[in-house]
């Protein structure tokens, strides 16, 4: 699915990045033709230079379908039809000045000329040998393709290439949202422990934002599964800028993730929306995510929960009439406020939980008229649920704990921190993939122990079933197991033999309570 890429005028702020942040980043290995001994950076500067580079770009969404994509040859459009798009994600420095039109033309000559295949969800290497890049870019990432392999083949891939970049670090903009419909005021900074006796209920956040980045990455699901929710927002904006008849063919831009606690559903809402706000910066000036506290709207205003709620989603309503804004709202535990109305009633006057369903359900028919909004909700309880509400949800996502193989990778990529950190010593071999590590096990050859990769899926086996939320801390606590103080004041790391049984036992005193 295919979103025309085309950047707003460069924003002034971005992330601070020192040189040290460089040295611990690992860059994988890139399948690909070998890169050229001579520095590219002249050759790019020179067809750089007769290409007209247009500094004011038009957001008029009317207009989506006639503005190329630089990267694209437009002299191959019958081509293009049948290519899947493959998205590469340009983070820029805070100090960089250069025109994003400038790195997409430059990045994508850059990949074209110098390889045939690129792994996906991977770092691009070899960027900085072009050296007016060098001071200008952050990262070149290769996120996914819509071939069905891991490896992309850039003769069969459309280069969709989105260029961003972040606020300074600590400089995220944050504002309050008030349920109060009759109070106008609005808090313009981070919540203070006075405000918690307000009527603040939601969370403004302006993306892309430090805080939110780095989570997709780090979220492992079933093979396809983040990449469906991304096709359906894909599809949804589609549906709107092409003015497809709602009365025809509907769609409440409503998706709702559930699931055992503990699974990662806020965290890849967020993620999601940092995704968005990258995919559809050539769309949308500016996107926002509006968090909601849907517990406080009714610990606080147990009497007026019905109003609160409609005077909330009126203030998001209002978000939502500027058109260069997309606006992301994310509900956690939605059944607070989406509790089943059949088992709600007493008698004949609606109770105040039956209000507050009653006022969110109108307020997301309204919203669904909106083209720039996307309501996201996480529940642990579904069949606490209004049926009307499940009835409205575009995607009901099962997200499920972690297989083995996800333990595997995320107890991996845990692993690969620690041993950059010099927290764990490892043995200097590479951890291999989770299909091959079984192979391994299971071979007559498999000589037990001493193998980083037979140890970690040994953990990785006996820890399924756990959540992803105890996963990400087992490293803590395995480390804490240890006993060992050497790694305190830089020392040398604990032996990552000693780390993985540390680990097991933890992962055992878990599953027996």
């Amino acid at each position: 699915m295919d979103i025309p890429d085309v950047s707003p005028p460069r924003p002034s702020h971005g992330e601070q990045y020192s040189e040290s942040d460089r040295e611990h980043e690992q860059i994988p290995d890139v399948d690909g033709d070998a890169l050229d001994d001579d520095d590219p950076s002249d050759s790019l500067k020179d067809q750089l230079s007769h290409d007209p580079l247009d500094r004011d770009h038009d957001h008029d969404h009317d207009e989506l379908d006639s503005l190329p994509h630089p990267s694209e040859n437009q002299d191959d459009d019958d081509d293009d039809d049948v290519k899947v798009s493959l998205h590469i994600e340009v983070r820029l420095r805070s100090n960089s000045t250069i025109l994003y039109d400038t790195v997409r033309q430059t990045i994508g000559r850059y990949i074209t000329d110098n390889f045939t295949t690129l792994e996906t969800h991977s770092f691009v290497p070899g960027w900085q040998a072009i050296k007016f890049l060098e001071n200008e870019v952050y990262s070149v990432y290769c996120a996914e393709s819509g071939q069905a392999t891991r490896l992309a083949s850039i003769s069969k891939v459309k280069l969709n290439i989105h260029v961003y970049e972040l606020p300074a670090e600590g400089q995220d903009k944050i504002s309050m949202l008030c349920a109060n419909p009759m109070d106008p005021s609005e808090l313009g900074h981070e919540a203070e422990p006075e405000d918690e006796t307000g009527d603040v209920a939601a969370s403004r956040i302006e993306l892309p934002a430090n805080r939110c980045e780095g989570i997709w990455e780090s979220l492992i699901y079933e093979e396809g599964l983040k990449t469906k929710l991304l096709n359906y927002i894909y599809s949804s904006i589609v549906f709107a800028e092409h003015d497809v008849n709602p009365n025809l063919i509907s769609w409440h831009r409503l998706v709702l993730l559930h699931g055992p606690p503990g699974t990662g559903k806020t965290s890849l809402c967020k993620a999601l929306a940092q995704k968005v706000s990258i995919r559809l910066s050539g769309i949308y000036q500016k996107t926002e995510l509006v968090e909601i506290n849907s517990h406080s709207l009714f610990s606080k205003w147990f009497s007026e929960s019905g109003k609160l709620v409609q005077g909330l989603f009126s203030k998001i309503e209002q978000i939502a009439e500027n058109r260069d804004v997309f606006v992301l709202v994310l509900i956690d535990e939605v059944e607070s406020l989406a509790g089943s109305r059949s088992t709600g009633a007493s008698g004949g006057e609606p109770s105040d939980a039956l209000r507050a369903v009653n006022s969110l359900l109108t307020a997301l028919d309204k919203l669904r008229h909106h083209k720039n909004v996307l309501v996201l909700t996480t529940s642990n309880l579904t069949d606490s649920i209004d049926e009307a509400f499940l009835d409205r949800a575009d995607i009901k996502q099962f997200i499920g704990l972690p297989s083995a193989e996800a333990v595997y990778w995320i107890l991996g990529s845990c692993l690969r921190e620690l041993i950059s950190r010099k927290i764990v010593k490892g043995d200097g071999g590479v951890l291999l993939d989770y299909k091959d590590a079984v192979l391994v096990r299971d071979s007559s050859d498999a000589v037990g122990g001493g193998n980083m990769s037979l140890e970690l899926l040994k953990v990785a086996e006996a820890a399924k079933g756990l959540s992803g939320r105890f996963l990400r801390r087992l490293p803590l606590l395995g480390h804490a197991q240890t006993g060992s103080c050497s790694s305190v004041g830089g020392g040398g790391g604990v032996s990552c033999w000693l780390f993985f049984e540390c680990l097991l036992s933890v992962v055992e005193s878990e599953q027996v309570q």
